[in-house]
């Protein structure tokens, strides 16, 4: 008796939940990526918004503390005793960050 060529039943079973298993990975590593690109494209905002609010009070000197609420978070800025200012932000999950400085003399009045 000849065997007849082809796939079993359990050979496709097999080969079909291998395939899922393999689309469930590339599925969630997409969204994984999604994901971390939406973080990225936040945090590089924020970090721009702390570096024009930090070239800004350097170039105007100090006014004083405070804080301005942005599209991305909150930008606070303060001044510690040694004269440094500090910018921080404070945003959504893997948005934040800071910036010290110590401000410009200038000589504009």
């Amino acid at each position: 008796m000849r065997s007849r060529g082809g796939f079993s039943l359990v050979e496709v079973v097999v080969a079909l939940v291998v395939f899922e298993v393999g689309i469930l990975g590339v599925l969630a590593m997409i969204l994984r990526a999604q994901r971390t690109l939406v973080a990225a494209t936040t945090l590089e905002s924020a970090s721009r918004a702390v570096e024009w609010l930090a070239d800004s009070l350097a170039f105007a000197g100090w006014g004083g503390p405070g804080s301005i609420e942005t599209e991305q978070g909150l930008l606070r800025w303060t001044r510690e005793a040694d004269g440094l200012v500090t910018v921080t932000f404070r945003g959504g999950p893997g948005a934040s960050g800071s910036v010290s400085l110590i401000p410009a003399q200038s000589n504009v009045r």
